[in-house]
């Protein structure tokens, strides 16, 4: 607080100096005298400052002048001319002071330049008119890498405590600087808006409009691929890093980018990359990643629709969407962890998103948070899991098994793997079920010799015999021989099942003889005579082992060797 006496004395100056000729000595001293110290002298500053922008807005009262012809008029060009020599000698006075003081480095240099700043700061937001010509002023203090935090302070207070015309240019300047081809300059911004400026609630919808419409019309960018990546890369980290502060209110903004950058392949993998960023922020249990998993938004969001606007291809093609959703998913995921089981919203909400876009990769994503009934139910569509998605069911294999707790044993899911029927008009043919089991075998480390052997015990009780038993029992005594004796019980089985009605299984069956002969030997000598005619005719490789055995055995019906000799 100043004293009576200090008024009187500031006042007395300001009426002498409103009087001295433009730019003359005395003028020149006393502007050098003020920016000397600032901090101490800018009571003095502001007092001249609203003294001469009193004379200049009298003068124009008096002489009737146009808005333009005020502006320009000598009265306000001297009320410029100040406060620009004011601000420019300010900093000019505090870059010399840190040059004396360089390589002391005191405590006391940093202080006083913190508080020039300060006191600059106070002097454009106080000034009773922010000049054009003092905000282009700022703008170079902040590209100078020495100057350039005191430019963004100063700017941003701006914003928060002028009002109307100066905060708008203030924040325009701020927010092109926010995407601005400088990474030095680009990332200081960028934080400054979102952390400060973001968190204004009157400032929210200039600063969402202006991140979204800049990121889409760099996606829409008609030059090469390379240029559009480098805008992109410039404006999208404004965007992601407001979506991250608040993703309810920019999730869908956002997407409406995406869908712009989908006709270039450059722009599309360079937005889903930004897309990561966003989603390992906000992680899986995020209420946005929900809504925009489900395609909706509740009403209790207020959103700009045009913000939202979804580019008509996109509207036609919902794949085109998808890919983002997957991919902010995916990433969500990952960062809480591969052994996570992903929470029942996630789960609830991708089931939902593929029964709409039938896109298996949603299923894949939440596998391990599945119930039993669920996984069971969807079990042909993770089936038929293509193998450009991470390798297909062999992906799918290794994210139920990546998890503590496995929605089904591994005997389990290969016993019901067997119970699949094919049906082409569903999507599921014999050649994926094939494959599906294939995939189990490949996976040594959780199929191992015990495995397929409750596997075999479980499913040659299934009534009727699953069509791709007999290869299942063929791989297993290939991985395994020593299960050889363990299978001729399954063998026996089967006879007992009448497994010549299937053809296919008849074939398999035999098939498993040849190569155990000659420990099958007791088995084909079960099969009924017509039956064994039947086999010795479909698999002529059996007859000379199975005569060979006959003959040097006792106790034997008759009959048998010459039927083997086909007599």
């Amino acid at each position: 607080a100043q004293s009576g006496a200090t008024q009187l004395r500031l006042a007395l100056l300001v009426k002498i100096l409103r009087k001295v000729p433009f730019h003359g000595v005395v003028w020149n001293e006393a502007v050098m005298f003020i920016t000397q110290t600032l901090s101490t002298r800018l009571a003095l500053g502001l007092l001249w400052l609203h003294a001469e922008a009193a004379d200049a807005e009298l003068h124009a009262e008096t002489s009737q002048e146009t808005a333009d012809a005020r502006s320009s008029s000598g009265y306000w060009r001297r009320y410029g001319s100040l406060l620009h020599e004011l601000c420019s000698g300010s900093i000019h006075n505090k870059s010399k002071h840190q040059n004396i003081h360089q390589q002391e480095n005191d405590e006391e240099s940093v202080g006083n330049a913190q508080l020039s700043v300060v006191a600059l700061s106070s002097l454009v937001t106080c000034c009773p008119v922010l000049t054009t010509e003092v905000l282009e002023f700022i703008s170079v203090m902040c590209v100078d890498p020495v100057m350039m935090l005191s430019g963004l302070q100063i700017l941003h207070d701006i914003v928060v405590q002028r009002e109307a015309i100066d905060r708008n240019s203030a924040l325009n300047m701020l927010l092109e600087f926010a995407v601005c081809d400088d990474a030095v300059v680009r990332g200081p911004v960028v934080r400054l808006v979102t952390e400060k400026l973001y968190q204004k609630e009157f400032l929210r919808d200039s600063i969402e409009s202006f991140s979204v419409f800049s990121a889409r019309n760099a996606c829409i960018n008609t030059s090469d691929d390379e240029e559009t990546k480098t805008l992109i890369e410039m404006r999208m980290p404004l965007l992601v890093s407001l979506c991250c502060d608040e993703p309810l209110r920019l999730i869908r903004s956002f997407r409406s980018v995406y869908s712009f950058a989908y006709h270039c392949e450059s722009a599309r993998y360079s937005v889903l990359s930004h897309s990561k960023f966003i989603a390992r922020k906000i992680t899986s249990q995020s209420a946005a990643l929900l809504l925009l998993i489900q395609d909706e938004m509740t009403s209790e969001t207020e959103t700009n629709q045009e913000l939202e606007t979804i580019h008509p291809s996109a509207l036609k093609d919902r794949s085109i969407l998808d890919v983002l959703v997957y991919t902010m998913v995916q990433s969500a995921l990952e960062g809480s962890g591969k052994a996570s089981i992903p929470a029942r919203a996630l789960v609830e909400s991708c089931v939902s998103r593929y029964q709409k876009s039938r896109d298996v990769r949603f299923l894949v994503l939440i596998v391990n948070g599945l119930t039993k009934t669920e996984f069971l139910f969807h079990l042909p569509a993770l089936v038929a899991t293509p193998a450009e998605i991470g390798g297909g069911f062999q992906y799918v294999l290794n994210q139920i098994y990546a998890s503590r707790n496995p929605v089904l044993t591994p005997a389990e899911l290969l016993v019901e793997l067997h119970q699949l029927v094919p049906k082409p008009s569903d999507g599921l043919t014999l050649e994926m079920l094939i494959r599906a089991t294939q995939s189990c075998f490949d996976s040594t480390t959780i199929y191992k010799q015990d495995v397929l052997a409750v596997v075999l015990q479980k499913v040659v009780e299934e009534t009727p015999t699953p069509l791709l038993f007999m290869r299942t029992v063929i791989q297993t005594l290939r991985a395994h021989p020593k299960l050889q004796s363990f299978v001729m019980g399954i063998l026996l089985r089967l006879i007992d099942k009448e497994v010549w009605t299937s053809p296919k299984l008849w074939e398999g069956f035999l098939r498993c003889c040849q190569i155990t002969m000659p420990r099958s030997a007791t088995v084909l000598l079960r099969l009924p005579p017509a039956q064994l005619t039947d086999a010795l005719t479909k698999c002529e490789p059996l007859r000379e082992p199975l005569r060979k055995y006959v003959s040097q055995s006792k106790n034997l019906p008759g009959y048998l060797l010459p039927l083997i000799d086909n007599r």
